[in-house]
């Protein structure tokens, strides 16, 4: 008998002794958990069910559901995908993939003390544009649309990668004023549909909605997960305004969330890029999936975090930065970093450093090839000072802020990314 065998017999003998059924001890350990969460471009998602040990069903529509103390034994998840969208679903041990499966079903094993996540990711393949307008602008409206789409917002607002089907807008009522009748219309793949509607009644004395639609033309306002936000921290007259738009238009980047994952308004243009944001980063730049790398980071600081499978496809992809598995994810990455981040993970071609194009940057200064390729292409460029003269350094230490890192990102996309009109 081992040593293990004999501490379990002991343990179970103790356990009569105290009236406990060892079968109930031991009962309780025998569980695992299960988290299923949805993703959707639209925020429209689909039925699940997940068939458990006894052909017990759980049928749910929830975006994100976990199961606690789940009984091990065999299952199956069953997604009854929304109308027009294709469905993947990947099936992870923690943090590691464990299968993918382009289907809309996956089964699995649930062992003991294991936490199964199921990732049902959704890819609309007719989709088209819905815009709601007003005059005057910042009237309230309920948008209905396919697959039980609901959401409400204010004008102007526009919705993209919506599925093909029937629309229906509904405006608020204003005191003072008749009730607006509904109006509906069908988005065709591909096409555009706009309800627009002009309020001329004498209840609107008394509603001003012109502030709100005032200060989203004093700011950048982006419409991120179907809900319009305006970024108070981004006035349109600072010259990095086009490019946080374009980068939060492109999803690459995202304004702050408070802890219940709600957006706070805040982009945050002064704060410096991590080393975890520049991995994610450079993912959803060069359109690189985190997920199709199955090992975990061998960084001890990457562990149980949201950048986790973000750093093991960086040191999957070779990428310079994350050859040091001992690296802070949390420090502030300098511009040599993104630079060399950047433009490896999109697989540019880099020129010989010369080390004469920035005094601060010589042929053996770290990632000089990048940094002088990224010059020559016009990504970046050296300090200027007070005068809006050339001082000739780069300064390839110093740390990128939110506000650079857009301007970086939206001139990269530019110049090696082909795009086609969409």
């Amino acid at each position: 008998m081992t040593t293990s065998q004999r501490f379990l017999l002991s343990f179970a003998i103790i356990a009569i002794a105290a009236g406990i059924s060892p079968q109930h001890l031991f009962a309780a350990e025998q569980t695992g958990t299960i988290s299923v969460e949805q993703q959707s471009p639209n925020g429209i998602f689909g039925e699940w069910i997940l068939i458990k040990p006894g052909n017990k069903r759980l049928t749910l529509r929830q975006e994100s559901y976990t199961l606690e103390e789940a009984p091990l034994g065999n299952y199956t998840l069953l997604v009854e995908p929304p109308s027009g969208a294709i469905t993947t679903v990947r099936v992870f041990i923690d943090q590691d993939m464990l299968k993918s499966f382009s289907q809309p079903q996956a089964s699995f094993t649930l062992e003991q003390n294991t936490h199964i996540r199921l990732r049902v990711e959704y890819t609309f393949t007719r989709v088209g544009t819905v815009g709601v307008n007003s005059q005057p602008p910042g009237m309230g409206f309920t948008l209905i649309g396919p697959n039980d789409f609901e959401i409400t917002g204010k004008t102007p607002a526009s919705y993209s990668a919506m599925p093909e089907g029937q629309y229906t807008v509904t405006f608020d009522k204003i005191e003072g004023c008749p009730l607006p009748k509904p109006k509906s219309d069908r988005l065709i793949a591909g096409s555009r549909i706009n309800f627009s509607i002009t309020f001329s009644c004498e209840g609107l004395k008394y509603f001003n909605p012109q502030e709100e639609y005032e200060r989203s033309l004093q700011y950048v306002t982006s419409t991120i997960n179907g809900v319009q936000i305006t970024f108070d921290d981004v006035p349109i007259d600072q010259w990095f305004a086009p490019f946080v738009h374009t980068s939060l238009k492109s999803g690459i980047m995202s304004g702050y969330q408070d802890e219940a994952g709600n957006p706070t308004g805040k982009y945050g243009p002064r704060d410096n890029v991590t080393i975890a944001q520049l991995a994610k980063i450079a993912h959803k730049l060069a359109g690189i999936d985190e997920t199709e790398t199955y090992t975990p980071s061998k960084n001890p600081r990457a562990e149980n975090t949201w950048f986790s499978q973000y750093f093991a496809s960086a040191e999957n992809l070779d990428w310079q930065v994350f050859r040091d598995h001992r690296i802070d994810p949390e420090r502030s990455a300098t511009r040599g970093e993104v630079v060399a981040t950047l433009l490896q993970a999109l697989d540019v071609r880099r020129f010989w450093a010369h080390g004469d194009l920035f005094r601060d940057v010589r042929k053996t200064t770290p990632y000089a090839s990048c940094i002088e390729t990224a010059a020559q292409d016009g990504i970046v460029s050296g300090f200027t000072d007070a005068e809006g003269k050339p001082t000739g350094e780069f300064g390839p230490d110093r740390p990128v802020n939110r506000a650079e890192m857009s301007k970086i990102i939206s001139t990269s996309a530019d110049l090696y990314i082909e795009t086609d009109a969409s």
